[in-house]
């Protein structure tokens, strides 16, 4: 998709903390792909990432 969703980087910077247990440092949107119902994100985290 092309276009940025209307989606708040926040939540997505709130998922990967919750879910994942990474704090998100930078968030880009990458306006790349033909799947009219897919995004693409880069996310630079700090810190390490917490293992099972």
């Amino acid at each position: 998709m092309r276009d940025q969703p209307k989606l708040a980087s926040g939540v997505i910077r709130a998922v990967m903390l919750e879910h994942y247990g990474l704090t998100v440092s930078s968030l880009t949107f990458l306006p790349v792909g033909n799947d009219s119902a897919s995004y693409a994100y880069r996310a630079e985290t700090t810190g390490a990432r917490p293992t099972s």
